[in-house]
């Protein structure tokens, strides 16, 4: 017996429904995978695929973190993971505890002295670069951190830069001889297993992905790291800097002679077996004339012209491209990117800072270049 129309219709309905279920329960099977930091905490108590109870919870989670000071260290985590260690920990430790064993969680050869220290986001964001010198084996050359910079009208749109110093990546500007350079970027395997070294190709065929300034004398440079690149992406682990710790012009205000800040980058003979260890050092800001400083890449013989502040700190040539910034900046709590290392003037306990302020420029032109619009802050005020 051949079905009516209305029959047909009606299993087509009924198809549809399911079929609409299903792709539901996809999507939310895929938003618990997400990092907390790539949806917002707004989102996430307006999404449809937590229960109440569950948002409660995310709710209750961010406002310990937030005594803290560790928000963004929350934030690294994915919906999945905060609310399966929200459960386990419900009810069996005192919150006093609780927050005394989120700050051990802080990782780092230093660990923050009190709770006012911040969240330590930016050194956790650290990768290590390896060269390939001719025939010779990869070795560690320099530091690179990623940047996460969030696009307008969507968070769960971003556009995803590894930060380093230019004279790392960009050897003709160098004046390297010959001008070519291999690059790997080391990541940590997401399982724990040790590392993986992943060539880094900064001339694809997919498109453009090595952006500089362009101020021929700054020492900066982003890496799109588009995801035809890295077919194994998830397989590392990734932590990201929000865009918005990046110094704003009233921020960069705060940074002048004598004002601490720290580092976290490579130290060539201590790069971890297993794992990446950035080593942390601290220093002081020695001059913010940003005039300009002849510098020497260690690949070339002739030097090059950067403007550059100087900073004091016990530094070497593999913590270039690494970031610096002050650990409580905006009202006390929050650590704020305030540049990038340049060179190191060896010998001399000096180094190079590329200031911030070259760092957002750079990533306006990008945007610009792309025509992407970009929401940089995310309503930090920036005057």
């Amino acid at each position: 017996m051949k079905p009516s129309n209305a029959t047909i219709a009606v299993l087509v309905g009924v198809a549809v429904l399911i079929c609409a279920s299903c792709a539901k329960k996809e999507d939310c099977t895929s938003f618990r995978k997400q990092f907390i930091s790539d949806i917002g905490w707004n989102n996430l108590q307006k999404s449809e695929c937590l229960s109440a109870s569950e948002k409660k919870t995310l709710a209750d989670e961010h406002a310990l973190y937030e005594r803290a000071s560790l928000v963004d260290l929350l934030e690294a985590s994915t919906v999945g993971e905060v609310l399966q260690e929200a459960t386990t920990k419900a009810g069996t430790v005192p919150v006093d505890e609780v927050l005394a064993e989120i700050a051990k969680t802080s990782p780092g050869l230093q660990q923050p002295t009190q709770a006012g220290s911040g969240p330590w986001i930016i050194p956790r964001a650290v990768l290590f670069l390896y060269a390939k010198d001719g025939a010779k084996q990869n070795k560690p050359s320099g530091t690179g951190f990623i940047l996460k910079v969030p696009q307008s009208g969507d968070p769960n749109r971003f556009l995803r830069f590894l930060i380093t110093a230019r004279h790392l990546v960009d050897p003709i500007w160098a004046k390297c001889d010959p001008p070519t350079v291999h690059l790997s970027i080391r990541f940590n395997k997401k399982d724990g297993s040790g590392t993986a070294l992943v060539p880094l190709d900064l001339k694809p065929k997919i498109g453009k992905v090595l952006y500089v300034p362009k101020d021929p004398h700054s020492d900066v440079a982003a890496i799109l790291l588009r995801p035809q690149l890295f077919p194994s992406f998830g397989d590392y682990e990734i932590l990201d800097v929000p865009f918005r710790v990046t110094a704003t012009e009233n921020d960069m205000k705060i940074v002048r002679e004598g004002t601490t800040i720290l580092t976290a980058g490579l130290d060539p003979d201590l790069p971890g077996e297993k794992a990446n260890l950035p080593v942390f050092r601290e220093g002081v800001v020695s001059r913010t004339n940003n005039e300009l400083i002849k510098s020497i890449a260690p690949c070339a013989l002739i030097p090059i012209e950067v403007h550059s502040e100087l900073l004091s700190a016990p530094l070497n040539l593999g913590d270039s491209g690494a970031p610096i910034y002050v650990k409580n900046g905006r009202g006390g709590n929050q650590p704020v990117l305030v540049g990038v290392q340049s060179f190191v003037f060896e010998g001399k306990q000096l180094a190079g800072i590329t200031p911030a302020t070259d760092l957002v420029s750079l990533i306006k032109d990008i945007s610009a270049e792309m025509k992407v619009q970009l929401d940089l802050y995310q309503g930090v005020k920036k005057d």
